[in-house]
């Protein structure tokens, strides 16, 4: 009999030995995966791509996405009761009439089991899950929309950088000119300063457009989850093709920003999770069951060696109607979640008609630069005629052309702030992140 006894404490420890490689195997399985960093210029749809498989601004959403899943996984075995094992052994055996006493009791037992509640509960934990799904999709599209407005921003700084270079040729050019004219007493030391000075300036601008060019490639390279140390290579041609995908200010509607909001889902979500509750809380009037299986207590005085099976369960009479103000409460966060549904809807109306009115102000703010641009473009003609002719000096004619640059740089920056806000309306419609995530393969 002792024999048997130290069998089942073995059996009992090597389960638990079980059980903790198995939590230990669940562990190693939700840790993210080593870094992987391709060499060679990126586009815009392999950048976004890295950054969904190594962002470390996606790690703790997608690291919640399976802690949600393994709180599911619980939920599903609870639809089981669980099952225990209590064991007792006296050593200073007892003595009885019967000839064989057992110095030993055995019991399995089950905890409360309220099988409605569990479904219940299952229900709930499954739209919990969900609810993380679209939360980790919602950190995507905005880095996402992160990735897309660098790739602009930086196609936009390389020609910028490329014009302010000429106004550095047009501002050298400049100095030398009016070098040779204090030479020849036709300007004055003062007019060489001024000129050193412009082209100072010039070149402070250059490097300024510089630091904001490599201020924008750390975020993005933070954002892909790249080392500091390695070098980030974009393919930026065509840029505004990759990101914008040929789209204009009225390729997205309002009804697709509802459709494709995972605010809006989460929302929804929330008020199917509230339903649950309420159900959850009306499980609780319902009694709890219980079964058993107990051999004889040596120490009872019951004659007999035998195993004896009960069920049995227990229903709280009276708790100071807790359970009743807790429905109450449980239909009052659902009046909660039904009006916070009403506000985010309110919300993506308004910044979708400020995302249409944004993009309508950067045109036309756009067609102005234009239009600037051609005058600019124009007088330089006149200019270049001017200075043939004799009748406009040198510097005149270096002037024209720097009015010129910097309005094509306006120009440029316009057309950048137009791409955002084209870009703005793809996001807030959900197709930008669409392209590239199937929300229902997550």
């Amino acid at each position: 009999m002792r024999n048997r006894l130290v069998s089942i404490c073995m059996m009992i420890w090597l389960s638990g030995l079980l059980f903790g490689v198995g939590v230990g195997r669940a562990d190693e399985e939700v840790m993210p995966g080593k870094d992987v960093f391709p060499q060679g210029r990126k586009t815009f749809s392999e950048c976004v791509r890295l950054a969904i498989t190594q962002s470390p601004f996606l790690t703790v959403s997608s690291l919640e996405v399976q802690l949600k899943r393994l709180d599911e996984a619980d939920s599903k075995y609870s639809l089981f009761p669980s099952l225990s094992l209590h064991s007792r052994y006296y050593f200073d055996q007892p003595k009885f009439q019967n000839e064989d006493p057992k110095p030993y009791t055995l019991a399995f037992v089950t905890d409360g089991y309220n099988p409605i509640e569990a479904y219940v509960t299952l229900q709930a934990q499954k739209l919990i899950t969900q609810i993380a799904i679209y939360g980790h999709l919602r950190i995507i599209s905005e880095s996402i929309h992160r990735i897309a407005s660098g790739f602009l921003e930086l196609d936009a700084l390389e020609e910028v950088a490329a014009l302010q270079r000429e106004v550095v040729e047009l501002a050298e050019r400049n100095v030398d000119y009016v070098s040779r004219r204090v030479g020849t007493g036709g300007a004055t030391p003062l007019d060489s300063r001024v000129a050193a000075q412009d082209v100072e300036l010039a070149k402070l601008e250059g490097r300024k457009i510089a630091s904001s060019k490599e201020t924008i490639q750390d975020g993005l390279k933070a954002l892909l989850g790249l080392p500091d140390d390695q070098v980030l290579e974009l393919d930026l041609r065509d840029a505004r093709i990759q990101v914008l995908d040929h789209a204009g200010p009225n390729s997205h509607t309002l009804d697709q920003a509802r459709a494709n909001s995972y605010d809006l889902k989460i929302e929804a979500l929330k008020k199917e999770l509230q339903t649950r509750n309420i159900k959850l809380a009306y499980t609780r009037f319902f009694p709890t069951f219980s079964l058993g299986l107990q051999s004889t207590d040596p120490l009872s005085g019951v004659d007999s060696n035998g195993y004896f099976f009960s069920i049995g369960f227990d229903l709280p009479l009276w708790d100071g109607l807790k359970r009743y103000r807790n429905v109450g409460r449980q239909q009052t966060v659902l009046k909660q979640f039904q009006h916070q549904g009403t506000q985010k809807d309110c919300d993506i109306v308004s910044k979708w008609k400020a995302g249409v009115e944004k993009a309508s102000e950067a045109s036309a703010e756009l067609k102005l630069a234009r239009t600037q641009v051609e005058l600019m473009e124009l007088k330089q003609q006149q200019g270049e005629i001017g200075y043939q002719s004799g009748r406009i000096p040198f510097s005149g004619l270096l002037a024209d052309k720097k009015a010129c640059l910097e309005a094509r740089k306006n120009a440029r920056i316009k057309t950048l702030e137009y791409d955002k806000a084209l870009l703005n309306l793809r996001f807030l419609s959900g197709e930008l992140s669409k392209a590239y995530v199937d929300a229902k393969v997550m």
